[in-house]
C-alpha cells in the first residue's frame, strides 16, 4: 500500500470509550484524515505495524495503559529509534511523560489542554511524518531484497549442489567447464577438481564430436537462448547412455555472454520404459478387447439365445481378437457317433457344407485324446485328413484345434484356420484356451437347460400318470364305481373349459377330479364296501373322507393346489354341506363345478340300489337344485353344455354304459377257464382240511390253479419259494396264524406284492382287521363271485406294478431335477470372480439372519466394504488385473470372517460382510483386522485399501433395509473424511444422526 498519496491515518489508544471519541471527534474537523481507535496496547501495535500511522494519541499514566511499555515494544517489532507518538499525561505525569520521549516518542500535550495544543501538535506531527514514512519505507525496501537475495543465492546453491539426479555444468563462452554439481559428478564419474578447465565436449561420442555437435549446441543455445536435445553421450569409463541436454547462455547487464549453464539427465531408463509401456499398453488394449469379447459371449448366453446363435458369436470372436481367418465348432453327435456343425465362420460357401465332421480326421483325433491339436503348415501334413483338399484349396496354411470339455468329457472341438503358416504364442494360446472353455459352458449350459426342461415335462407327465393309477386303483377298490372318476373328470375339465378358467387352472381341476375321492382310503373296507344302507355312525365315518385326502395330499407340495375338489365337492351352496359348511362363492369354484357333474353321473349310470336315471330326468333334478345344492351359475353353465352336445349329435358328455353291478357268470360245466401266460398260481391257507379243498375245487372249477398250504411254515415257503400273487386266509386261520402271514408277506421287498382275500362265513366280517387285507368275502361263496374277486386281484395288482413303476421313474426323475436345481442354485448363487455369495444371494440370508436375530435377541452387524480408487486403478492396469485385486480382497475376508458369518461381494468394487451375533465393538474390531490383512498384502502394482462402514442392530424393530441403509452411509462418511477408514453408523449418530456434517473431523474405529 502507497501510504504517501493516501489519506492520513491517525491511531487513539485509549482504555476509556467516551474520552477516546471525543478525541476522535476533535482530530476528525480536519478533512483527509482516517481515524483508527484501540482500547488496549497489544490492539495499538498491531494496527500501527499494518498502516504505520502518521501520528499516534496515546494516553500515558492512566490505570488501563502504560506508553512505557507501548513504545518500548514497537521500537523492538519495528527496529525504529523514533516513532510518531503524542502522549496525553495529567500534569502530576509530565516527569514520566519526558522519559518516554527519550525512548522515542516525538511529543506530549498535557489533558488540561487538549482542545487548545492537540490538534496543532498532531498537525505537525503528520507534516513530519511524509519524510519519515518514506525513509522507512525505502529501507524496508533495502532490507527485503536483501535478506531475497541472500535466501535466492542459498535456495540456487542448494539447488545446483545438492541436486543428484540433475548434472549442472557452467561452462565458460568457449565451452570449458568452470564448475559442476554432484549429479555431474554421479553422471560422469569425476570429480568437480579433476574436470575444471577442460572442454565439456569430451563427454560427447566420437561420432557426435565428429558430426560437431557440441559447437552447434552452443552457438544456437547463444542465438535463440536455449538448445534442449537428447542424444548419446559417453562417461569416463566409456559407458553411452542416452542424455537429455539442456543449455542456457549467461550475460550480464549489459547482455555480454559470460558462458553457459548445462542441464543433463540419463533418459535411458526412462526410453526403455517408455518402450515397455507402449508394448503394455498393446497388450492391455489386446486384453480389454478380448475382455469385451468374453462379455459378449457371457451376454450372448444369459440371453438364453439358440445354441447355434451362441456359438456363432463365439467363432466371430474368435476370428477378430485371435486373427484367425475362419473358426468353426464341431460338437459331438451321439446319436450318429461323429460329429455335428455347431457353427462356423469365415470359409468359402462351397467349403461350409464340407465342415462336418466324420469318425475320421484331426477334428476326431482331438475328440478322442482330449489335446490340443496345433498343425503349422497343412501342406507337410501326414496325418490322414479327408476335409484336407478343401482346406488347402481355400488357402488354408495353418490348422489349430481345442477340444471342448467340461468335466473330463468331450462335448466337441473348435477348430481356427490361419492362411499363413503360424506358431502360436502363449497369450495367443491362453486366449484360444477361454474361448473353448466359454463355448463348452453354452453348450452345456443350453444342454442342462434343455435336459432341466424334459426332466420337468417327463416329471409332470409321471405325476399325472401317477395320479390316473391312483384313480383307477380307487374305482377297482369300489367296483360298483368303476369307471366314475374318468368320467367325471373329463366333463368337469370341459365345464371348466366353459366358464373360462385358464389352461392351468384346469390341469388342477384335473388332478382333483381324478383324486377325489381319495379320502375314502381311509374309510374302513366294512363301511365303504357294505351294501346296506349305513348308520348314523357309519355316516359320521363317512364323511371323513373329505378330511382325510387332506391328510394324504396336504404334505405333498405338488398336489396341494389340487385339494380344493378332494375338499370341497360334498359342499353345498347353502351351507348345509360338510366337512366345513361353506357356503356361496367361499366354496372353490372347482368344488362347485365337480359337484354338479358328480350328481350327474351318479344320476345317470347305473347302481346296486337303482337302475340309471333318462337325461332329461337328472338335468330336472340338477335344476331344482339351483341355490340349494348347486351354484345357479355352474348349473347354467352346464345345461348350456349338456344343449350343446346334444345338438351336435356328440356323445360327449353322455353317460357311458356302467358294468354289470353282478359278477360275472361261471364258466359252463367243464369248460376250464385258460390260464393267462406267465399267470401265476393261487394260495389257498388254511388250518381246516375240509374249508381249504372246498375253496380250491371251486377255484380249479373256474380255470384257474392253486396250492394249499395247512400251516404258517409251509405258507411262508409256499410264498418264498412260487411266484404267488393272490392268497385266499380261510376266516378260521384269522384266530391262528393269518395275520402273521400277512404281515411277514408284507414286510418282505424282496418280493412282488400279493393280493390278500379273506373269506369268512360271517356275514360282517365284523373284527376282522381290515388294515392287514386287500378284500373280503362274506357270506354264501359262489364260483361267480370267487372269479369276480380273482379279476379284481389281479387287475389291482397290475395297477400296483404300474403305479410302483412310474413312483421309481418319479422318483428317479425327481431325484435328478433335485441335483440340477441344486447345481444351478449354487452357480446362481455365486460371485464368478471372487467365489463369494453374490448380492441376491446375501439379501436371501440377510433376511433370514435378521429373523433368527431378532428371535434370539441377539445383536447382528453388517460391514460394508469398498475398494478405494478402483476404478483407477481398472482403468490404469486393466481389468484381469481389477480380477486378482478383488479375488485376494475376497481371500482375505474368507480368512478374517467367523465360519458362521456370510461375506458376499455387493456389487462391483463392493463388498459386504454380515456377523451375526455380533455387537458394535466387535464389528469395529473385525473391521479393523480387514485392514489390517489388506494393508500386509503383497499387491503387485500399488497399494490397496478400502473404506468401511458398520452397522449393528441389536434391538426392535429388526429391518433388513434400514441395517442396510445405516452401513451405507457411514461408509460415505468414511469416503468423505478421507478414505482408508472405517466408520460405525453409531459413532456417527451420536455425533447428530444423518445431518451430521461429512465436512468435520475424522472420526474412524
Amino acid at each position: 500500500m502507497d501510504n504517501k498519496r493516501g489519506p492520513r491515518r491517525i491511531l487513539v489508544v485509549h482504555d476509556q470509550p467516551l474520552e477516546r471519541g471525543r478525541l476522535c471527534r476533535l482530530l476528525a474537523r480536519e478533512a483527509g484524515r482516517v481515524i483508527h481507535e484501540a482500547e488496549t496496547e497489544e490492539e495499538g501495535r498491531q494496527l500501527y505495524c499494518e498502516y504505520l500511522h502518521d501520528c499516534v494519541v496515546i494516553e500515558h499514566g492512566a490505570r488501563g495503559l502504560d506508553a512505557i511499555e507501548f513504545v518500548a515494544e514497537l521500537k523492538r517489532r519495528l527496529g525504529e529509534t523514533s516513532l510518531p507518538i503524542i502522549l496525553l499525561v495529567e500534569p502530576e505525569f509530565e516527569v514520566s511523560a519526558l522519559r518516554v520521549l527519550k525512548m522515542g516518542a516525538q511529543d506530549y500535550v498535557l489533558k488540561t489542554r487538549v482542545e487548545e495544543d492537540l490538534p496543532f501538535a498532531v498537525e505537525t506531527m503528520m507534516g513530519q511524518g511524509v519524510l519519515r514514512r518514506q525513509i522507512l519505507e525505502h529501507r524496508r525496501d533495502l532490507e527485503l531484497g536483501a535478506r531475497a537475495l541472500k535466501e535466492s543465492e542459498e535456495r540456487y546453491r542448494v539447488l545446483v549442489e545438492g541436486v543428484t539426479d540433475y548434472a549442472i555444468v557452467m561452462l565458460d563462452p568457449e565451452g570449458r567447464i568452470i564448475s559442476w554439481n554432484i549429479g555431474a559428478e554421479r553422471l560422469y564419474g569425476e570429480k568437480a577438481e579433476e574436470v575444471a578447465g577442460e572442454p565439456f565436449s569430451r563427454y560427447f561420442t566420437e561420432e557426435g564430436n565428429a558430426r560437431g555437435e557440441p559447437a552447434r549446441g552452443l552457438a544456437i543455445a547463444e542465438r535463440d537462448g536455449r538448445f534442449v536435445e537428447e542424444g548419446w553421450r559417453v562417461r569416463r569409463n566409456g559407458e553411452r547412455f542416452l542424455a537429455h541436454l539442456s543449455i542456457t547462455p549467461l550475460r550480464d547487464e549489459e547482455g555480454k555472454l559470460r558462458g553457459f549453464a548445462t542441464v543433463t539427465r540419463d533418459v535411458t531408463e526412462r526410453m526403455r520404459a517408455q518402450s515397455e509401456i507402449l508394448v503394455l499398453n498393446a497388450r492391455l488394449e489386446r486384453r480389454l478387447r478380448r475382455i469385451n469379447a468374453l462379455r459378449r459371449i457371457d451376454m450372448a448366453i444369459a440371453s438364453g439365445r439358440d445354441l447355434g446363435e451362441i456359438l456363432s458369436v463365439v467363432v466371430q470372436q474368435a476370428r477378430t481378437e485371435l486373427g484367425v481367418d475362419a473358426a468353426a465348432i464341431l460338437l459331438s453327435d451321439s446319436d450318429k457317433g461323429g460329429l455335428r456343425l455347431g457353427a462356423a465362420s469365415g470359409f468359402p460357401d462351397a467349403l461350409t457344407s464340407a465342415i462336418e465332421g466324420g469318425s475320421t480326421g484331426l477334428a476326431r483325433r482331438v475328440v478322442r485324446s482330449g489335446y490340443t491339436l496345433h498343425v503349422p503348415d497343412l501342406a507337410h501334413l501326414l496325418t490322414p485328413e479327408p476335409r484336407l483338399p478343401q482346406w488347402l484349396q481355400a488357402g488354408f496354411t495353418a490348422y489349430h484345434a481345442i477340444p471342448l470339455t467340461v468335466e473330463d468329457r468331450v462335448l466337441g472341438v473348435m477348430e481356427c484356420f490361419h492362411r499363413i503358416p503360424t506358431r502360436p504364442e502363449s497369450e495367443w494360446l491362453d486366449f484360444l484356451r477361454i474361448l473353448a472353455r466359454q463355448a463348452s459352458i453354452a453348450v452345456e449350459h443350453v444342454a442342462l437347460f434343455e435336459s432341466l426342461r424334459a426332466s420337468n415335462a417327463q416329471l409332470g407327465l409321471a405325476y399325472d400318470a401317477t395320479i390316473e393309477c391312483l384313480s383307477r386303483a380307487l374305482d377297482l377298490r369300489d367296483h360298483e364305481t368303476e369307471g366314475h372318476s374318468r368320467r367325471v373328470t373329463d366333463l368337469t375339465v370341459r365345464l371348466g373349459r366353459k366358464m373360462g378358467l385358464s389352461a392351468l387352472e384346469l390341469v388342477q381341476v384335473r388332478r382333483g377330479a381324478l383324486l377325489h375321492d381319495i379320502g375314502k382310503l381311509g374309510v374302513p373296507d366294512k363301511i365303504l364296501l357294505k351294501p346296506e344302507p349305513l348308520t348314523e355312525e357309519e355316516w359320521v365315518a363317512m364323511r371323513q373322507h373329505p378330511t382325510f385326502a387332506v391328510e394324504i395330499l396336504g404334505p405333498i407340495e405338488f398336489l396341494r393346489p389340487a385339494l380344493e375338489i378332494p375338499y370341497a365337492h360334498h359342499e353345498r351352496f347353502d351351507g348345509k354341506g360338510y366337512p366345513r359348511g361353506l357356503a356361496g362363492t367361499e366354496i372353490p369354484l372347482a368344488a362347485r363345478l365337480f359337484a354338479v357333474v358328480d350328481v350327474w353321473d351318479a344320476l345317470t349310470n347305473d347302481r346296486p340300489y337303482r337302475k340309471a336315471w333318462p337325461a332329461e330326468q337328472a338335468l330336472d333334478h340338477i335344476r331344482s337344485l339351483a341355490g340349494t345344492h348347486f351354484d345357479p351359475r355352474v348349473v347354467a353353465a352346464f345345461l348350456e353344455l349338456i344343449e350343446q352336445y346334444a345338438k351336435a349329435g356328440e356323445p360327449g358328455p353322455e353317460a357311458e354304459p356302467a358294468a354289470p353291478a353282478s359278477c360275472p357268470q361261471p364258466a359252463a360245466p367243464g369248460s376250464a377257464r385258460p390260464i393267462m401266460p406267465g399267470s401265476s398260481p393261487i394260495l389257498i391257507a388254511a388250518d381246516a382240511a375240509e374249508l381249504a379243498a372246498a375253496l380250491a375245487g371251486m377255484i380249479e372249477s373256474q380255470g384257474y390253479s392253486c396250492t394249499m398250504a395247512m400251516t404258517l411254515e409251509e405258507a411262508a415257503r409256499a410264498l418264498d419259494s412260487s411266484p404267488i400273487e393272490i392268497v385266499f386266509i380261510a376266516r378260521s386261520t384269522h384266530g391262528g396264524w393269518g395275520d402273521d402271514l400277512v404281515r411277514r408277506d408284507r414286510g418282505t421287498t424282496s418280493r412282488a406284492p400279493t393280493y390278500s382275500i379273506v373269506v369268512s362265513e360271517a356275514v360282517s366280517g365284523a373284527g376282522l382287521p381290515s388294515s392287514l387285507y386287500d378284500d373280503l368275502v362274506t357270506g354264501p361263496l359262489s364260483p361267480a363271485e370267487i372269479v369276480f374277486r380273482i379279476e379284481r386281484a389281479r387287475r389291482t395288482l397290475e395297477l400296483k406294478r404300474e403305479l410302483l413303476a412310474r413312483s421309481v421313474d418319479a422318483h428317479r426323475l425327481a431325484d435328478e431335477l433335485r441335483k440340477r436345481d441344486e447345481r444351478l442354485r449354487d452357480l446362481a448363487a455365486k460371485d464368478y470372480v471372487t467365489g463369494l455369495a453374490n448380492r441376491r444371494q446375501f439379501l436371501e440370508l440377510l433376511d433370514t439372519y435378521m429373523a433368527m436375530s431378532a428371535r434370539r435377541s441377539e445383536p447382528i452387524s453388517l460391514v460394508v466394504l469398498d475398494l478405494d480408487y478402483f476404478r483407477s486403478y481398472n482403468e490404469e492396469y486393466g481389468h484381469a488385473a481389477g480380477d486378482e485385486v478383488l479375488r485376494e480382497t475376497a481371500g482375505v475376508l474368507k480368512r478374517v470372517v467367523r465360519r458362521n458369518d456370510v461375506a458376499a461381494r455387493h456389487g462391483g468394487e463392493e463388498f459386504a460382510i454380515l456377523l451375526s451375533p455380533c455387537d458394535r465393538e466387535t464389528a469395529k474390531r473385525v473391521a479393523e483386522r480387514i485392514r489390517d490383512q489388506l494393508s500386509v498384502v503383497a499387491w503387485p502394482n500399488r497399494s490397496i485399501t478400502a473404506s468401511m462402514g458398520i452397522a449393528t442392530c441389536s434391538e426392535a424393530p429388526w429391518d433388513c433395509e434400514t441395517l442396510l441403509a445405516d452401513a451405507d452411509h457411514a461408509l460415505t462418511v468414511a469416503k468423505r473424511r478421507g478414505r482408508d477408514r472405517a466408520t460405525h453408523y453409531d459413532d456417527l449418530a451420536r455425533q447428530g444422526a444423518r445431518s451430521l456434517s461429512l465436512a468435520g473431523p475424522a472420526a474412524g474405529v
